[in-house]
């Protein structure tokens, strides 16, 4: 900017000067760039798990694998949607992220609160343990205005003995976030989990008395 003017004015620029005066359009906010300190990364997760009740355990073991879920879920960026602009194109936070990728919170949860009904382990050892199966369809934020935005988790389970399916169902939940920005998102998405687990909680009570 300084070295346009004094060339609009008809001043012949020798190159020191031309450095110069590059040197302090650089410390000018008006020049558009400003040095400073990056922005911390803030890590979420869903918080503590809630007090562990007493276990009634079946003799045959749960087995709760890792969630599976698509290639843009399986990171830990905390995404979100421009719901009145751009829904089909998820984005992510820049400096906000999860502790581990989505599906491995919801597991984790779901574990925790699968673990008073029946023994919960990862890997099956005998064919006579119920496997649950989890493939997480959604976990974002969604921005219904610039102002105002939700959460939306979604995840299909299907109970599975012996290599068959005795039982499939999709569980949502969407969420209000207090705040329109990262950690209202997180926190949104951490009550909608709680709340979706919650039902799976009961679906597998009624279909495993």
């Amino acid at each position: 900017m300084a070295l346009s003017i004094l060339r609009e004015r008809g001043w012949r620029v020798a190159p020191f000067v031309a450095l110069a005066a590059l040197g302090v359009c650089l410390t000018l906010a008006g020049c558009g760039t400003t040095l400073g300190p990056k922005s911390p990364q803030q890590i979420y997760d869903f918080g503590l798990p809630p007090p562990a009740a007493g276990p009634r355990v079946s003799s045959s073991g749960l087995v709760v694998p890792i969630a599976e879920t698509s290639s843009w879920l399986d990171s830990p960026a905390l995404t979100y949607r421009l719901g009145y602009a751009a829904a089909n194109e998820p984005k992510a936070y820049a400096n906000s992220r999860w502790a581990m990728p989505p599906a491995e919170l919801l597991t984790r949860r779901i574990r925790v609160e699968l673990s008073a009904k029946a023994q919960v382990v990862n890997v099956a050892d005998t064919s006579n343990q119920l496997l649950l199966r989890v493939d997480l369809e959604e976990f974002s934020q969604v921005f219904d205005a610039p102002e105002s935005s939700h959460a939306f988790v979604q995840f299909r389970a299907t109970l599975v003995r012996a290599g068959r399916v005795i039982g499939q169902r999709t569980f949502a939940a969407q969420q209000a976030a207090i705040t329109p920005n990262a950690a209202g998102g997180a926190a949104a998405l951490a009550a909608a989990s709680a709340s979706t687990v919650a039902a799976l909680s009961g679906w597998v009570d009624e279909m495993v008395p």
